[in-house]
């Protein structure tokens, strides 16, 4: 199955973790996940576990 590929260059001053957290938002519409948002930094790929370790559960 063939899927189109989209490739976005975003130029900001926030960190790339926090992009990353944020647009992990963008994959789910309500509880379904629809796409894949990976985060590159300098070549290598974002994690999201490294992501989550810095949040907390209990806000």
């Amino acid at each position: 199955m063939r899927v189109p590929v989209y490739k976005l260059k975003l130029i900001t001053w926030g960190k790339p973790e926090r992009v990353k957290f944020l647009l992990k938002g963008l994959e789910y519409k309500g509880y379904k996940r629809f796409c894949d948002i990976d985060v590159f930094l300098e070549g290598k790929k974002i994690s999201w576990v490294s992501v989550a370790e810095g949040v907390s559960p209990n806000p």
